[in-house]
């Protein structure tokens, strides 16, 4: 493979929204659990297909729920159980290829470094958001590109990798990187969620993680791209 591929986390690296999980771990015993698992939900998927700034989208998640350091540390073990299946198949593949991958996130160190590492890909390949503490408690998010909106362009033109840099994700956030011309690529996964609108902005949209080794196989190989239908 020449080049770098970069992969979202959630509902990408791993089947899921971490803080849909950290939800429904925190208010297993609270009454009105249904109402509130729901409306943390919905404001994940506005802050993902681009509906309410990314920051607001974060900022509201984290009031309703002030996680702590033993609810961060039970919501990385289920996190570990819900990595994508194909991704688990090709752990070998990435293993060995660990250090042309970059796993990117809106989301937090604290749970996102535990759960790639399994991986063999390093903390300092993790780019993320992370908690600010008083005490074990949660109390907000430390400064920084990825805690606002268009935060995966910012950080990854800082980076400033060699290219090609393949894009790989599942939300409009995920685009924006090729769109703004910072990645080369962008495949879209649709292995755990389909989202409106984004395969007719993808370079190509892969059934699975199998399908992005395929397109970043190819990629370097070749000195142009097309937009495909699928792998």
């Amino acid at each position: 493979m020449l080049g770098y591929l970069v992969v979202d986390f959630d509902s990408t690296f791993v089947a899921g929204e971490a803080f849909d999980e950290l939800a429904d771990l925190m208010l297993t015993n609270a009454v009105d659990r249904i109402a509130r698992v729901a409306e943390i939900a919905a404001i994940t998927r506005a802050g993902m297909e681009g509906r309410i700034g990314f920051d607001e989208s974060l900022r509201r998640r984290i009031g309703a729920l002030r996680p702590d350091r033993a609810s961060l540390g039970q919501l990385v073990e289920r996190l570990r159980g819900r990595v994508t299946p194909s991704v688990v198949r090709e752990r070998e593949w990435i293993l060995e290829h660990a250090d042309r991958m970059y796993v990117i996130s809106g989301g937090f160190r604290e749970f996102v470094v535990p759960v790639v590492q399994d991986f063999g890909i390093a903390a300092d390949h993790v780019l993320a958001n992370q908690f600010t503490w008083d005490g074990d408690r949660v109390v907000g998010v430390m400064p920084g590109p990825l805690a606002a909106s268009n935060g995966k362009t910012a950080s990854l033109r800082e980076l400033g990798l060699p290219g090609p840099v393949v894009m790989v994700g599942d939300a409009l956030s995920d685009y924006a990187p090729r769109e703004q011309g910072v990645a080369d690529a962008f495949v879209l996964l649709t292995e755990n969620i389909e989202r409106p609108g984004l395969a007719d902005k993808a370079d190509a949209v892969a059934a699975n993680f199998s399908e992005v080794i395929h397109f970043a196989k190819g990629l370097g190989k070749s000195t142009t791209l097309g937009k495909v239908a699928k792998l």
